[in-house]
C-alpha cells in the first residue's frame, strides 16, 4: 500500500483496486492483517454475507460505477491540480475558482 503524503497512518491501492474489488464482490469474507508502527500485528476478517449492494454503492460513489469500470490508472491528485494551477494566470484561475464554486453548490 502507499501512504498518503500528509500522513504515515493512512495507506490506499490503487494498482490492485479491481482485483480487491471483484473478490469482495464474490468472496465470503475479508482477511485483513496489519502491521503497526510499534511492529504489533493486527488481524481480522470480516464476513461479506450481504455486502454486495454496499460495495457496489461505494463504487459508485467513488465514480467507479462496477468493478468493471476500475482502472489502473491513478485519479488526478491534488497535488498535480495545484502545480498545474498555480501555471495559469490570475484571471485563468478565477474562473476556474467560479467553475468549482458552481460544481460544488451543485453536488450539495
Amino acid at each position: 500500500m502507499k501512504t498518503f503524503p500528509d500522513s504515515k497512518r493512512k495507506g490506499f491501492t490503487d494498482e490492485f483496486a479491481k482485483r480487491i474489488a471483484d473478490d469482495m464482490l464474490t468472496g465470503q469474507a475479508i482477511f485483513i492483517r496489519v502491521k503497526t508502527m510499534i511492529k504489533k500485528v493486527l488481524s481480522s476478517s470480516i464476513p461479506l454475507d450481504n455486502a454486495a449492494e454496499p460495495i457496489k454503492h461505494v463504487l459508485a460513489d467513488c465514480g467507479l460505477g462496477s468493478p468493471d469500470n476500475i482502472t489502473n490508472e491513478p485519479a488526478y491528485s491534488l497535488t498535480e491540480f495545484e502545480q498545474e494551477f498555480s501555471k495559469l494566470t490570475v484571471e485563468q484561475q478565477q474562473q476556474i475558482l467560479s467553475k468549482l464554486k458552481k460544481i460544488m453548490t451543485e453536488v450539495q
